[in-house]
């Protein structure tokens, strides 16, 4: 996988669902990036496929967690507060990770969501900086407080 790869964007919210095999994921706030991790090395760029070199902490964190020879990751690296709004100093970075898009060299956008997010759980070590997002299925308004 060469050529730049780019986030998938969410559908618009005012498209009419009819299935219940759609999964639904947060629009989680922070920066979007597609991370590359070969053998613990990580490549970064952002949603427009330019290269990210200011996110040293991001890559040390997903050379740590991903657990496959290589791996393609759609994710966001946001930040939650802790504490009081506005006191950085509580502030906590984590690579939420929403899509895996190639493992061990294999293509995987051919692959239904689902199946996709199944094997992005097995190969991401989840702890302090690196999440799986949720996704539920239909109905999701529980869910979003509406």
């Amino acid at each position: 996988m060469d050529e730049p790869i780019l986030p998938q964007h969410p559908t618009d919210d005012r498209v009419e669902i009819d299935s219940v095999e759609w999964l639904f994921a947060p629009d989680w706030p922070g920066r979007r990036l597609i991370a590359r991790v070969v053998a613990g090395d990580v490549r970064l760029t952002d949603a427009t496929g330019a290269p990210v070199e200011d996110l040293p902490e991001a890559a040390r964190h997903l050379g740590r967690s991903v657990r496959a020879a290589s791996a393609t990751l759609d994710g966001v690296w946001t930040a939650r507060l802790l504490a009081e709004a506005g006191d950085e100093g509580n502030e906590r970075n984590a690579f939420v990770a929403m899509d895996l898009l190639e493992l061990d060299g294999e293509p995987l956008l051919d692959v239904p969501f689902q199946e996709r997010r199944r094997l992005l759980e097995s190969v991401l070590e989840e702890g302090m900086h690196a999440r799986v997002s949720p996704a539920v299925k239909q109905p999701v308004c529980g869910w979003l407080g509406v």
